[in-house]
């Protein structure tokens, strides 16, 4: 991803330009589309075993981040699907599991 301007990497924010630019039709990578399809089709949950790993943001991610608090760790994959589909679709928020990893 290209940096254009702060704040270029907050969720939000990656996935409107991945809606923008059609990145599910044309990124190589499966995950994404199967994580999308999986929340289409049967209510896929960032929960258990698909939650997320979050850490706080360092000073180089807040620098060019300032809105962050926090950065995905693991699980961009899984949440960038899920902010397309929420982003694409009429359905409400649900909440979503995180465990917070401490940066040694």
């Amino acid at each position: 991803m290209l940096a254009d301007g702060p704040n270029y990497r907050i969720l939000s924010r990656v996935a409107q330009n991945a809606l923008s630019s059609g990145y599910l039709e044309k990124t190589s990578d499966p995950r994404h589309r199967k994580y999308y399809a999986a929340m289409a089709e049967c209510h896929f949950r960032l929960e258990c075993t698909s939650r997320l790993a979050i850490c706080s943001a360092d000073a180089n991610e807040l620098q060019q981040n300032p809105l962050a608090t926090y950065y995905l760790l693991d699980g961009v994959g899984r949440a960038l699907a899920y902010m397309l589909f929420l982003l694409n679709s009429s359905v409400p928020y649900e909440s979503v599991e995180a465990f917070v990893a401490e940066r040694k």
